[in-house]
């Protein structure tokens, strides 16, 4: 596993212990805005007052974010997924 997704991975474990359910699609698109626009805000930023350290933390929020509206949401999961080697390609 990359060092990104192990982050991604303990960023998954930190939200779900704060939060522990993404029951709507509405709420995980409210949460995905929400990391997106901070990981925008870090890219308005002019060098040198960027801040990478922040916006890779925004990305790995991002990720894990999409990650959860993924399975809790829409149920992709292992085998039993019905998105899963479908090759809708959309």
């Amino acid at each position: 596993m990359s060092l990104f997704a192990d982050l991604v991975a303990e960023e998954l474990e930190r939200a779900r212990r704060k939060h522990p359910s993404m029951p709507t699609l509405h709420h995980g698109h409210s949460v995905l805005l929400e990391e997106l626009n901070e990981f925008w805000d870090e890219v308005k930023k002019q060098a040198p007052h960027q801040d990478l350290e922040a916006a890779v933390r925004e990305l790995v929020q991002i990720a894990a974010s999409a990650q959860r509206i993924a399975e809790e949401v829409l149920h992709v999961g292992p085998v039993d997924s019905p998105f899963v080697g479908t090759g809708s390609g959309s």
